[in-house]
């Protein structure tokens, strides 16, 4: 696959399955053998975990938007900074829902072989976000 079918893919992962919930895309963009890299500590690492991880996610959390802000593709990896607008809607992490409306910004970088992505490394402003629904203090310093 070109990079640019790898940077297209990126693209609609995030667009399907972070901003619809659509968890077929899943299977369509993902290898039998995909790996999350450093995964939450309560997901397993395979692509049967990541779609826990996202059912999870979006029952806490209403997705407003998602926008992909940067992508950049070199061989066989993408690189993807991208925002989500979110409305902590359920209960997240033993935290009662708060109807307030923040941003998640994440960046990730995906492992292509063969068209799929079989591993995935995520890197997400979880700290920033809690600050700004107020569940947890917003200064440390």
């Amino acid at each position: 696959m070109s990079v640019e079918a790898n940077k297209n893919a990126a693209r609609r992962y995030n667009e399907e399955v972070w901003g619809k919930g659509n968890l077929d895309v899943i299977d369509e963009v993902f290898a039998d053998n995909y790996r999350y890299l450093n995964p939450p500590p309560q997901m397993r690492p395979t692509k049967e975990g990541f779609k826990e991880w996202v059912r999870y996610f979006r029952s806490a959390f209403n997705v407003l938007g998602t926008t992909v802000d940067d992508i950049v593709a070199d061989g066989d990896k993408v690189a993807v900074r991208w925002t989500t607008r979110i409305r902590h809607g359920g209960e997240a992490f033993g935290i009662p829902a708060t109807n307030k409306e923040t941003t998640l910004s994440r960046i990730h970088i995906l492992r292509f072989e063969n068209g799929k992505v079989v591993e995935e490394w995520a890197e997400a402003d979880r700290l920033g976000m809690m600050q700004r629904l107020g569940v947890i203090p917003g200064r440390f310093f």
